[in-house]
């Protein structure tokens, strides 16, 4: 099974909702959203422009993403876990967002928690830009 269109569109938007949560778009950040735009196919500059844009644009919906596959709204919230410890730090929003996911994608909240206490512990790791979402292209 393959990601559709709107559900690398929901992935992307999604992404960049919690990039965006604390004011600030970090360098690993950004070079970690530029990595998912590649594996999800989006063109580089569409991409670029987007982030460059992003603190400024007003009218990304902040709406829980909501996936056609269970394993891929898992995906995006490893991979969000992953993006939102890239600079360091998670914020309430960040956390808030990808639980307001599970609970749309109708997740096991017990593996949301497994899975963002290992985020947390794992915050100082260097394999941060292993995206669970390159196993589904």
């Amino acid at each position: 099974m393959r990601l559709s269109l709107l559900d690398k569109s929901n992935y992307l938007r999604g992404l960049l909702i919690l990039i965006k949560a604390d004011r600030k778009v970090t360098v690993e950040e950004e070079r970690m959203m530029m990595r998912i735009c590649k594996v999800l196919g989006f063109e580089e500059t569409f991409c670029r422009d987007a982030i460059k844009n992003l603190l400024e644009n007003e009218y990304i919906a902040d709406d829980a993403p909501v996936f056609s596959d269970e394993e891929f709204a898992r995906s995006f919230i490893v991979d969000g876990l992953r993006l939102s410890a890239a600079d360091g730090d998670m914020c309430d929003f960040e956390i808030s967002y990808l639980e307001k996911t599970a609970i749309a994608n109708e997740i096991d909240m017990q593996w949301y928690n497994e899975i963002k206490e290992m985020q947390m512990e794992a915050l100082n790791q260097e394999d941060k830009l292993n995206l669970v979402v390159a196993d589904y292209l």
